[in-house]
């Protein structure tokens, strides 16, 4: 049977490990196969990272009083709490939220053991949710008539597998059944040895198309490959680079500068300024450092290597995208409950999830470009060096955007999870009618090298059963 028949007949919902990490998965590509990490010098540089901003975006001066939301003073402890334990260098947080006021506030340093502090201007890599913007484009061409979701990707590209029957749609929902490049051996050992290796969209079909064709859970199979197709189909349909389609098609619209968002094409064009990106070394294929040096890491002996140089156009649009908390928050918020995408479209599109979505176990619905958990709309992504978060409730009017510059904790988890779960107990205490995610969501994506499935989940778990 065609796996892609199989996948439309099994509509199941996703099995997953529910406290396995945020997006399973970018670390193992680019990771040292015997390094565990780095030696601290000095106790010094496992200092506790503090808050840098000292009036957070939103609240209000009088005089020498600041006044800042309620749920700030509980909340910031707790932030500082989470990156202190799991060895993160820096964050920028920022909630939104129409009734108890909005806050944005950076974390920590720039560097390992460094003295430039992180600002709430610094731009970071947002991994995944890349993907989301890749996939608001293909609904935006839909709309003005140049594709349908439901055309076969050889109309766009030739020599995909199965290509007259894949449709764009499935694509966008992870049901194409592609390998995912960034599994394969030898684009791992590539990067591992080269991670300056500027990649091309058809170096990265080449490897997944020598694969043969899969099938997953629900017929949904997460691969970065099927994303890499859709900016190809981007390229071809608009006339432009991705990048310049990004800006044309989404940031200029909302008025947001190049510097604050955009498309990554190598790695020195990061606008600054910007953190530098940090990932603990693991053993292959495995994000948790072994028990030793777990320990370690939380007494600030083993500290996490320098990820930068990993060239992004091995993510391209599945994955290189970047932005500023605000310009992510402006951004999402548009995708969601704004004037990106049309109306009529937006319903669609938010039908669609609800009755082709695969299900999790923590009742987080993924989509088409867009992951859903009750009320918010809300995605997550993780490449070496970086972890991110940003989620939109329309009805509640709150955003919440997080930002890190350390891919995995020592766990192995996400260092996004306890942060948005601080965040979330925090308003609900601060408003107990409210109705946000009881927890952070999980994910059963295989692990490799380039970003993957949406939202974060708890760092306590081991993440082994999940690839």
């Amino acid at each position: 049977m065609n796996p892609r028949d199989l996948a439309r007949r099994t509509r199941a919902p996703l099995s997953l490990l529910v406290a396995a990490a945020l997006l399973a998965g970018c670390t193992s590509t680019t990771e040292s196969e015997t390094s565990t990490g780095t030696a601290a010098p000095d106790a010094s540089t496992s200092a506790a990272p503090t808050s840098n901003t000292a009036a957070p975006s939103g609240a209000t001066t009088s005089g020498a009083t600041t006044t800042e939301p309620a749920y700030v003073a509980t909340l910031r402890p707790q932030i500082e709490e989470a990156l202190a334990k799991n060895g993160v260098p820096g964050a920028v947080v920022l909630v939104r939220d129409e009734a108890q006021g909005d806050w944005t506030e950076a974390f920590g340093t720039r560097t390992v053991g460094g003295g430039e502090a992180v600002t709430t201007d610094d731009v970071f890599r947002l991994a995944d949710i890349t993907a989301t913007m890749t996939a608001s484009i293909l609904l935006k061409l839909e709309e003005q008539g140049k594709l349908s979701l439901q055309d076969p990707i050889s109309d766009y590209v030739d020599g995909v597998p199965g290509g007259d029957e894949l449709t764009l749609q499935e694509l966008g929902e992870y049901r194409s059944g592609l390998f995912s490049y960034d599994q394969d051996a030898g684009f791992r050992k590539t990067a591992t040895a080269d991670p300056t290796k500027v990649w091309t969209p058809q170096e990265l079909l080449d490897i997944s198309f020598a694969h043969p064709v899969q099938t997953g859970p629900a017929g949904f199979l997460y691969s970065n490959t099927d994303y890499i197709l859709l900016g190809l189909v981007i390229e071809k349909v608009t006339g432009q680079d991705a990048a310049t389609a990004f800006r044309t098609m989404l940031f200029d619209p909302l008025e947001l500068d190049e510097n604050a968002i955009g498309l990554s094409g190598t790695t020195d064009d990061l606008p600054s300024p910007h953190p530098d990106g940090y990932a603990f070394e693991t053993p292959a294929d495995n994000r948790v450092l072994p028990t030793e040096q777990r320990e370690a890491a939380a007494a600030g002996e083993l500290l996490p290597v320098d990820r930068s140089d990993l060239d992004p156009s091995y993510a391209w649009t599945a994955g290189a995208g970047y932005a500023s908390a605000s310009a992510l928050a402006d951004y999402f918020t548009a995708v969601v409950d704004g004037p990106l995408i049309d109306q009529a479209q937006r319903l669609e599109w938010n039908k669609d999830i609800a009755d082709d979505g695969v299900t999790t176990a923590d009742s987080v619905r993924y989509g088409f470009g867009m992951a859903t958990q009750g009320d918010f709309h809300l995605y997550g992504g993780a490449m070496p060096g970086f972890n991110s978060f940003a989620a939109h409730s329309p009805s509640r009017g709150t955003t919440v955007v997080v930002l890190t510059n350390l891919s995995w904790t020592p766990a192995g988890g996400s260092p996004v999870a306890p942060i948005f779960s601080a965040i979330t107990d925090s308003l609900n205490a601060s408003s107990p009618t409210a109705s946000t995610p009881s927890a952070a969501p999980t994910s059963e994506a295989p692990t490799s090298a380039a970003p993957t499935a949406p939202a974060p989940t708890s760092e306590s778990s081991s993440t082994e059963g999940t690839r």
